[in-house]
């Protein structure tokens, strides 16, 4: 029997590990179509880190002798291209990066920058000395670390960075600590700054990047300019959840009774989310995460779960009435609380970046709901498009409510 690799974000892991996979190979082809530094924003639970695992398995040049074996009955690997196997591969994850002020939040970011780069050498073998000064800021740090590997990886490195805009996660939990934290987010735009500066010069060859929100793209890209944001492209939309297709591959492969009707479960509890506006080219995903959490449960007792959302995800969605305080119209704030927890129809544009300067106008608040995954996509006009709740765990979790102003 297949393993359910619930919580599992470690390709290699998963591939030797006898775990249902669902293959996205097919999109690394893609990506290297496009430019050579791309931002994709999606919500929680739609398979970033593990798709970025993938790449570094792919792109790493120490695991070429593992292709084979990673690789060998995905698209990817009958469609090999010139880049796999050929790079460095520079990894930050800052997906679970923790802090209560901006002091703490300034440490945490460094440590996790300083463990990064010491994971790195580790894995290379590479004689590079990193400094060890407290005083010494992230973007010192990292200046000084590519400096030292252009004369190792010869301008092929690439960079993979897990969750850019950390703080995203903060607006669901405490909207007023995400506020007061940007303001102290300098060092962190200087980190961004030296990965510019490392590009297009034989240093830096390739970055992809990926995050929640592009509530904080805006600011970033004031150092860091160059990336193209692909979040809503035509022939991405699918390149992380799961399809309908893929989720009932899953469910015929373990051989689950009925399955029409556990999909149908499945795509009301965790579906109806679309990153593409037109429907004639885009197909609703489910969000992967969820469905994995449900399949671990359906397979240890052999029937549904009580539980059918994991509340590491949906938990954070519950402060929906405490994020508006964010929202710059506060005389019609219970008005909107109320249409999205209905699941009403919301008429928007979608906003590609959204500055946490100030409070957020209307379609900027909306565009933010849509980025976190409590809206989604239902239909869209020629200049906009309309958002609703995508589903029954999202709708669940934002009537489990404090009241709005108390």
């Amino acid at each position: 029997m297949n393993r359910i690799p619930y919580g599992e974000c470690d390709y290699k892991s998963i591939r030797t590990g006898n775990s249902l996979y669902v293959d996205k190979t097919r999109f690394i082809e893609e990506l290297e179509r496009d430019v050579d530094y791309l931002t994709f924003l999606r919500p929680r639970g739609f398979g970033k880190s593990l798709f970025l695992s993938t790449m570094f398995y792919y792109y790493d040049k120490n695991s070429v002798g593992d292709f084979d074996l990673l690789f060998g009955d995905t698209y990817i690997g009958s469609h090999r291209t010139e880049m796999a196997n050929r790079y460095y591969v520079l990894r930050f994850d800052f997906s679970d990066l923790a802090f209560t002020d901006r002091q703490e939040m300034k440490e945490t970011f460094h440590g996790r920058v300083k463990k990064c780069l010491e994971d790195f050498l580790d894995w290379y073998k590479l004689d590079i000395i990193i400094r060890d000064d407290d005083d010494y800021d992230s973007a010192s740090l990292l200046n000084e670390f590519l400096m030292h590997l252009k004369r190792y990886a010869d301008g092929m490195v690439y960079i993979l960075i897990d969750e850019y805009d950390f703080f995203a996660n903060i607006i669901m939990k405490d909207p007023v600590f995400f506020r007061d934290a940007l303001g102290g987010y300098e060092e962190i735009k200087r980190f961004y700054a030296v990965c510019k500066s490392h590009t297009g010069w034989g240093g830096i060859d390739r970055m992809f990047i990926t995050g929640l929100t592009s509530m904080t793209l805006d600011g970033f890209t004031s150092g860091f300019n160059i990336s193209m944001d692909i979040t809503n492209r035509r022939g991405l939309n699918e390149m992380m959840g799961f399809t309908h297709d893929e989720t009932m591959g899953l469910l015929e492969q373990l051989e689950i009774p009925d399955p029409g009707s556990v999909m149908k479960l499945l795509a009301d509890q965790y579906g109806g989310y679309m990153f593409y506006k037109d429907s004639d080219h885009a197909q609703r995903v489910l969000n992967s995460s969820l469905v994995m959490f449900f399949l671990n449960g359906y397979m240890k007792t052999g029937k549904i779960p009580e539980e059918l959302a994991d509340p590491n995800i949906t938990g954070d969605y519950k402060n929906l009435a405490g994020m508006l305080v964010l929202y710059r119209d506060q005389d019609g704030a219970e008005r909107l609380l109320q249409d999205i927890r209905q699941g009403n129809d919301l008429k928007a544009s979608i906003e590609t970046h959204l500055s946490p300067a100030d409070t957020l106008n209307r379609q900027e608040f909306l565009s933010m709901l849509y980025y976190l995954g409590l809206l989604a996509i239902k239909d869209a006009g020629f200049s906009y498009v309309t958002l609703k709740t995508p589903n029954s765990a999202i709708r669940d979790a934002l009537c489990e409510r404090s009241e709005y102003g108390q």
